[in-house]
C-alpha cells in the first residue's frame, strides 16, 4: 500500500497562507496516515486539530479530528486509490476522487492510500492533480478575503517628519500574476515606497462623486486636521480642525497597481492616545468607494499638533493583520 501524507496543506498552500484563511491542517506530524501493525489491509490515523473560517461569514471554528484505528480504506483491493479528508465536525470522509468546487470549502485532506505498490498516476501527473484542487480552494478562499499580506509590506515613518515609507513585501491578490507567472498567478512581489512622493491623500467631499475627489498631494500628512465631511470641491485639504493634544485615526492602503500608499483622513476626534488605538477598531469608519480593491496596510493614529511619526507621542502605527483587518 502507498501512502502519501498531507498532500494538501504541506505542497499547495504554505502554512502562513492556510493560517490567515482559516484553512489550516497543523503541519507537526499530527494527523499521518500509517499501515496497521496488526494488520496490513487496514490503515491509522492519528489524531490532529483543524481550523475552519466560513468563508462567507468569516466565522472561524476549531475542530478536533480524534483519528482512527484499524480502518480499512474505501477502495481497498481494487486497485484503485482513497482520498481520506475530515470535515468541519471532525469526522472521516473518504472519496474515490480528489474533491473540488464547494467541498474543499468545509474538508482538509489529510492523504491518500493506493493498494497497488505505486503512486496512483505517477509523481507529475499526480502532483498536477493535487495542485489543481489545491488551486480552486485558495481561489474560494482568496475571494472571501480578497487579498493575504505574506511578508513585508509595512508602513513606517519616514524620519523625523510626517511623511511615510514602507517595506518591500509579497502579497496574494487572486490572478495578479497571472500574465506573468502562471504558476504563482496569486503571489505578487512589490518594491519598497518611500517618502512624501508616493503619498496619495483623499478626503470626503460634500460635493464629490460618491461624496470624494481624489487628490494627488506629493507633500507631507497635514496635521492639525480631520475629515469632517464638509470639504467642497475648491477646498485641498479637510475641514475639520483637530486641536494640538486630541487625536484622529487615518487610515493607509497600498494601491498595488501604482505602487503608492493612499491616506484616507481620520473621521473621529479622540481625547487622547487610549480612546484613539480603542477607536481603530470600534469608532464608525466610512471607507472611501475607491479604496474597495486596495490592500489596507495601516491604522495612522496621529496627534493634532505633530511634527515627527517616529515617535509614539506623535503618531502610533497599528498595522493590519493577514487578510487586511484593521486593529
Amino acid at each position: 500500500m502507498t501512502i502519501n501524507q498531507g498532500i494538501y496543506n504541506n505542497e499547495i498552500l504554505d502554512p502562513g497562507m492556510l493560517e490567515a484563511t482559516g484553512l489550516y491542517m497543523p503541519d507537526d506530524g499530527t494527523g499521518l496516515i500509517t499501515i496497521n501493525a496488526g494488520d496490513p489491509a487496514t490503515i491509522d490515523i492519528s489524531a490532529t486539530t483543524g481550523v475552519f473560517t466560513n468563508p462567507e461569514t468569516g466565522e472561524t471554528k476549531k475542530v478536533e479530528f480524534a483519528g482512527v484505528t484499524a480502518h480499512t480504506p474505501l477502495n481497498f483491493g481494487s486497485n484503485s486509490g482513497t482520498f481520506y479528508y475530515f470535515d468541519i465536525n471532525g469526522g472521516l470522509v473518504e472519496r474515490n476522487l480528489i474533491e473540488v468546487g464547494s467541498f474543499i470549502r468545509s474538508h482538509v485532506m489529510l492523504g491518500i492510500t493506493s493498494d497497488n505498490g505505486t503512486i496512483i498516476t505517477g509523481t507529475s501527473s499526480y502532483s498536477l492533480i493535487t495542485r489543481q484542487s489545491g488551486s480552486v480552494a485558495w481561489h474560494e478562499l482568496l475571494n472571501s478575503v480578497q487579498w493575504v499580506k505574506r511578508s513585508g509590506l509595512v508602513v513606517e515613518p519616514n524620519g523625523a517628519n510626517l511623511a511615510l515609507n514602507m517595506t518591500a513585501g509579497v502579497a496574494i491578490v487572486a490572478s495578479a500574476n497571472n500574465r506573468v507567472d502562471v504558476n504563482n498567478p496569486h503571489i505578487n512581489t512589490y518594491s519598497a515606497i518611500t517618502g512624501t512622493g508616493n503619498l496619495i491623500f483623499e478626503l470626503w467631499r460634500s460635493d464629490g462623486v460618491n461624496g470624494e475627489t481624489l487628490q494627488l498631494i506629493n507633500t507631507a500628512i497635514q496635521a492639525g486636521v480631520y475629515d469632517d465631511g464638509t470639504a467642497i470641491s475648491t477646498d485641498t485639504s479637510p475641514q475639520g480642525v483637530l486641536q494640538p493634544n486630541k487625536w484622529t485615526v487615518h487610515h493607509v492602503f497600498f494601491v498595488q497597481d501604482f505602487g503608492v500608499l493612499a491616506i484616507q483622513y481620520g473621521q473621529s476626534v479622540f481625547d487622547n492616545a487610549v480612546d484613539a488605538v480603542a477607536g481603530v477598531v470600534s469608532s464608525p469608519f466610512e471607507t472611501l468607494p475607491s479604496f474597495t480593491s486596495v490592500l489596507p496596510a495601516c491604522a495612522l493614529l496621529v496627534r493634532g499638533a505633530a511634527t515627527d511619526l517616529s515617535t509614539e507621542t506623535d503618531g502610533i502605527f497599528r498595522v493590519t493583520d493577514k487578510t487586511g483587518n484593521f486593529r
